[in-house]
């Protein structure tokens, strides 16, 4: 997100520590049913929406298109964590 120049544009980051079930990423996890991180959480008024990719969060909320690389990227991490 740094090195894509999208950083300022996230209100917050939180943890979800596996070890701590009350921990605040733990309980949004459970809240929005999501298996793995990250994930990230968008409220617009009383619309809650959450991506667990982070090119589509990208694209459809922060408007900006990814690369073939970037996306290539996102989908060999997300096949690692498996």
């Amino acid at each position: 997100m740094t090195k894509d120049g999208v950083r300022d544009k996230i209100a917050r980051t939180v943890v979800a520590d596996e070890r701590d079930e009350s921990s605040e990423g733990m309980v949004l996890a459970k809240k929005h049913n999501v298996s793995k991180a990250p994930f990230f959480v968008v409220e617009d008024g009383s619309k809650v929406s959450v991506y667990e990719v982070y090119f589509t969060l990208k694209k459809e909320v922060l408007g900006e298109q990814t690369s073939s690389a970037s996306k290539s990227e996102e989908i060999a991490r997300d096949f690692l964590k498996m």
